[in-house]
């Protein structure tokens, strides 16, 4: 069974999210727990992109530069999606980048045939919550990123940080870990104390 984690890049308005500027998904095999494949889809922004955005991501260099638009990106996933049949709930790092992008893709089409069949369902696996559950169990509270969540558990964060791609494909490494620690109980069975905090 093969599972896809999402990640999505915004460009900002002040402090309000606006329009989805990068996708990055990854593709892993549930059971080998392996990631098999991983794909990044830049957009092209209708607004020039934030300095605070640019400066943050590093990125968005002459290779990036590209005339998809928001809707031609979504086809681009949705096909790329397809011959690996996944299961349709997206794994995510914090949660709604589905919601967002169903959101999104919907004012762009104005809610036309061409947005279906959706390859995602309403409910998402929020990595971000399941790790907290985890670590409450042993009185500890975490409300910190991605990066710090890996460190944790001795792992380093794969690729650039704030590029969709590698956040979906860490978010997914961090999600296979989590689960070879725990047991169909719910119960934390690991060799590493949660001293890092």
């Amino acid at each position: 069974m093969n599972v896809i984690s999402l990640d999505l890049e915004f460009n900002k308005k002040g402090e309000k999210l606006e329009e989805i500027i990068q996708i990055g998904v990854a593709v892993g095999c549930l059971y080998t727990k392996q990631i098999i494949s991983s794909k990044s889809i830049y957009i092209k922004p209708i607004r020039p992109i934030n300095s605070q955005v640019r400066a943050l991501t590093a990125r968005y260099s002459s290779s990036d530069i590209t005339d998809l638009s928001l809707v031609d990106g979504y086809k681009s996933l949705r096909d790329y999606l397809a011959p690996f049949n996944p299961s349709k709930n997206a794994i995510v790092w914090g949660n709604r980048d589905s919601h967002y992008l169903y959101t999104q893709v919907r004012r762009a089409t104005k809610g036309q045939r061409v947005m279906y069949p959706w390859p995602f369902s309403k409910d998402e696996i929020d990595v971000r919550v399941i790790l907290q559950f985890l670590l409450l169990t042993k009185g500890i509270s975490f409300y910190k990123s991605l990066s710090d969540a890996l460190e944790v558990f001795n792992l380093r964060f794969e690729g650039r940080a704030h590029d969709a791609k590698y956040d979906a494909i860490n978010t997914l490494r961090l999600y296979f870990h989590l689960l070879d620690i725990t047991n169909l109980k719910g119960k934390v069975n690991t060799p590493y104390e949660y001293n890092y905090y």
